[in-house]
């Protein structure tokens, strides 16, 4: 879980620090991001991607390998490798899509975090094309020291972390092979695919265990302009990933009949049209094919229809359920514009329901300020994105822009109406008429 993000030459974040914490030991368990159109709620989120995205990079560099010694010269099959190079990024390209235009300096993302009550921090510089430092501190035994520190030309790995003497000497092989295109962290995870779960238990300090699980389910969902949203989920169940359809080996029938539990107390509350649900189940040799249906009922008559003809108000909330169990489990989700495509009353009704139970940590980017009328949710859960007249953006909670904040104030009126905590848009002076005549001018 976050305490707070640091950002240098980011996207639109120049230089600024976000503090996602309720005092020096205690994270915000929700946190809910307004501001302008444009103003930069979609690059926030992306930080938390880029963090996923970091540690993954050497996997993605196998997938495409792999496939580019197998496949066959094609049309499509060119099109499917610029999809993969497009949906699963290496270094350079996350540089790419990530630094703010124009600036020569280099860009700096720090994580400050909080794992199992203990604090850490993760810390990366890139150039252009890529990693120039990466040091992550995180406690060793009782206090806090540095796990690993690497630059070009120093590269120091703590031994009271890695504690298998021979995978230390393989980490520092691929180090020295690897490290800049790819983070350390990269490196590591791409040794757990090789490695069981025991050796890997006696192979680093419990203390790094903890961290890198915890770094491993972080789970994001962005929105990109252009083109669909994408995003990690850290699966915390096998089910999580695909509640809609997809196949399951048929040992694993058990997981599929306790996910088809727990829809049946979900979509109902959130789609009352919806009776109850199934899954519809096909053998396909040592696998089963499942694909979701609901019950409902249509001109008197209780009809089963495929959950792929539901709205799409239904599908995002569907798509929101893992997300959201990742936060109740002590991790971190990140939703941006959660709340496309489903009703204001809805978004709010199922926040301040999940609100108790959120043990990690939800980050949501939203325009719905309905939400900021519940009694339920505290005022500190509010977030806004500003901008100065230097085109510097920051990110505030609304408690640190107006002090404590009232139970009983009305945050969505002093926000949208007051503009007590800035980030809204102006009135527009707009004329349909006076754009038409410009377009029809001679």
């Amino acid at each position: 879980m976050f305490t707070s993000i640091y950002l240098r030459n980011y996207k639109t974040f120049t230089d600024t620090t976000i503090d996602l914490s309720l005092n020096s030991t205690k994270v915000n368990n929700l946190i809910l991001l307004y501001g302008n159109n444009g103003i930069g709620k979609s690059n926030f989120a992306s930080v938390f991607l880029n963090f996923a995205e970091l540690i993954r990079t050497m996997d993605v560099r196998d997938m495409i390998q792999e496939f580019m010694e197998n496949y066959q010269e094609s049309p499509q099959n060119e099109k499917f490798i610029q999809l993969l190079k497009t949906r699963f990024k290496d270094i350079e390209t996350i540089i790419k899509d990530s630094k703010t235009i124009g600036t020569t300096e280099n860009m700096i993302m720090e994580f400050s975090f909080i794992i199992k009550g203990k604090k850490g921090k993760y810390f990366l510089e890139m150039d252009d094309k890529e990693i120039v430092h990466e040091r992550l501190e995180y406690t060793l035994e009782k206090n806090k020291g540095v796990y690993f520190d690497i630059t070009p030309t120093t590269k120091k790995l703590n031994e009271k972390v890695f504690i298998n003497k021979s995978l230390l000497n393989d980490i520092e092989i691929n180090v020295e092979k690897f490290w800049g295109k790819h983070s350390l962290l990269a490196i590591i995870y791409h040794e757990f695919s090789d490695k069981s779960s025991s050796f890997l238990r006696n192979a680093f300090s419990t203390h790094f265990m903890d961290c890198l699980n915890d770094f491993s389910l972080l789970s994001c969902r962005v929105k990109k302009s252009n083109s669909p949203e994408y995003g990690i989920l850290g699966l915390t169940h096998p089910m999580l990933g695909d509640l809609e359809s997809g196949t399951i080996k048929k040992d694993e029938i058990t997981n599929l009949e306790n996910a088809e539990k727990m829809l049946n107390v979900f979509l109902p509350k959130i789609n009352s049209n919806i009776k109850n649900v199934y899954y519809k189940l096909k053998n396909q040799n040592k696998e089963i094919a499942y694909e979701l249906y609901t019950k409902q009922i249509i001109s008197g008559d209780l009809k089963d229809i495929p959950f792929t003809l539901e709205s799409t108000g239904t599908h995002n909330i569907l798509e929101l359920l893992p997300f959201f169990m990742i936060a109740a489990q002590g991790y971190t989700a990140v939703i941006d514009e959660m709340d496309t495509g489903i009703h204001d009353l809805l978004v709010m009704y199922m926040l301040q329901d999940i609100f108790p139970d959120i043990k990690g940590q939800l980050i949501i980017t939203t325009h719905n300020t309905l939400v900021m009328t519940s009694e339920f949710i505290p005022a500190n859960s509010f977030y806004v994105i500003k901008e100065d007249e230097d085109g510097t953006r920051e990110i505030k909670c609304i408690t640190d822009i107006d002090g404590r904040v009232h139970p009983y104030h009305n945050k969505q009126l002093r926000y949208i109406v007051h503009k007590e905590y800035g980030a809204v848009p102006d009135k527009l002076n707009l004329s349909i008429k006076e754009l038409a005549g410009i377009l029809k001018s001679k």
